[in-house]
């Protein structure tokens, strides 16, 4: 990857907007994405100032957490398939997803939660099954800030490094970071880092789900403005 001053400044600019568009404070989140991809801050404000590129397995993950196309982020174009041959000049126009409940955050990634039709959050997505829910709580600040939607896919691949919703056998739900799977079990790592990892065996988890990004309340919508937006 050859890094001209004028690629750096393009992917910083790219970089910064991805951030934005997935919910990150423009002050934390450099923090966030290091911890998130196990890096140090140091590195990862070089990209933010233009300073060096992410390696090309940095840029998938970057490009995984955000949520965003790798070739668009590294390039600044998405190419074009036989099956999609239009190209963008940049992200692919959001799409809506329901919002199935509230979660009151608790102490180390738990959390109190109260299943429901709330509405919509404008945010798109490939999984057809996707929600959203919608937070309340500072336990997990700055990562996630109360009044915050979290936008889960349950169809993702969830790999080490990720942010994970989990819920137990016992239903006991959580926002973490995936840690590892091996050897029957899983580790889960605090988003914040305020607590230590915890460990599960497989038999104890019901399920483990992608969370695809953090999105402002000012993306939420009710029925009838969701209908508007689709009519537009």
């Amino acid at each position: 990857m050859v890094q001209n001053e004028k690629m750096r400044q393009e992917f910083a600019q790219r970089l910064a907007q991805a951030c934005k568009d997935a919910g990150y404070d423009e002050h934390g989140r450099g923090m966030a994405i290091a911890r998130a991809l196990g890096l140090s801050s140091k590195g990862v404000s070089k990209w933010f100032n233009a300073e060096s590129l992410p390696r090309q397995e940095k840029m998938n993950a970057l490009a995984r957490l955000l949520k965003v196309d790798v070739v668009w982020l590294q390039h600044g174009h998405i190419q074009s398939t036989k099956e999609n041959p239009v190209e963008y000049a940049g992200k692919i126009r959001s799409g809506i997803v329901p919002v199935r409940g509230d979660a009151s955050l608790g102490v180390d990634g738990a959390i109190d939660m109260t299943e429901r039709n709330e509405g919509w959050l404008r945010a798109y997505s490939r999984d057809p099954n996707a929600y959203a829910i919608h937070t309340s709580g500072d336990s997990m600040w700055p990562r996630i800030k109360s009044g915050d939607y979290v936008l889960i896919e349950p169809a993702a691949t969830v790999l080490p490094g990720d942010e994970v919703f989990v819920r137990t056998k016992d239903d006991h739900n959580m926002i973490k970071v995936l840690g590892y799977d091996r050897d029957g079990e899983y580790q889960f790592v605090s988003i914040n880092q305020d607590h230590r990892p915890v460990t599960y065996r497989h038999a104890d988890i019901k399920k483990i789900e992608f969370v695809a990004g953090i999105f402002k309340k000012t993306l939420f919508m009710d029925d009838d403005e969701a209908r508007e937006y689709l009519r537009a």
